[in-house]
């Protein structure tokens, strides 16, 4: 009975830490979809200077280009839903972690 309860202590523990390392991951991620997120909006502002120097005589978007700039608003909701997909995986490690939810 007691070397049970010392199995259940230590697996106790090892689910915790297990679940403390994911949240860090997790914020991780987090942290690497927002910087993706900026960067994509940049490269599509540059694309949308571009189109409209096109439109003055400049060089034309290519077909790959004007699909990033259409598909902008799709992309952006994509990564805000990853994003909050994200939060909540973080909110619920850190409940399991301060002992507020069972494993």
């Amino acid at each position: 009975e007691a070397l049970n309860a010392r199995l259940d202590a230590a697996q106790d523990a090892l689910d915790r830490q297990f679940v403390r390392t994911d949240v860090v991951n997790k914020q991780a991620q987090k942290t690497a979809i927002i910087g993706n997120m900026r960067q994509y909006r940049e490269h599509v502002a540059q694309l949308v200077e571009k189109k409209i120097a096109a439109d003055k005589g400049g060089k034309k978007l290519t077909s790959q280009e004007k699909m990033q700039v259409d598909k902008l608003d799709s992309d952006i909701r994509n990564f805000n839903v990853q994003i909050e997909n994200l939060d909540a995986a973080i909110a619920a490690g850190k409940q399991k972690v301060n002992g507020h939810l069972q494993a």
